[in-house]
């Protein structure tokens, strides 16, 4: 009984852990840093103007940084935002 025992929680702290580290790279809205508007800017000469920078930083459920996170910046939804070339 003692090697059952042994067995179930050495399988119970297994699944804790990797309950642990899949939770890790959750992305977590509440936690990142997301600028309240992003400036549209011109170019000249191919080279856009610097003012129009911004920065995201994505961070998961334990407020650590995830590097290389893949951010999407979609603005179908603006129904009053009118790009042009000029």
């Amino acid at each position: 009984m003692t090697g059952l025992v042994r067995k179930a929680t050495l399988l119970t702290a297994a699944g804790l852990f990797i309950a642990s580290v899949a939770m890790a790279g959750v992305p977590s809205p509440t936690n990142s840093t997301v600028p309240a508007y992003i400036k549209a800017v011109g170019a000249k000469t191919g080279v856009a103007d610097p003012h129009g920078t911004f920065s995201i930083v994505v961070r998961d459920l334990a407020n650590n940084p995830i590097n290389g996170a893949s951010v999407v910046i979609d603005l179908s939804g603006t129904t009053d935002l009118r790009l042009c070339n000029v």
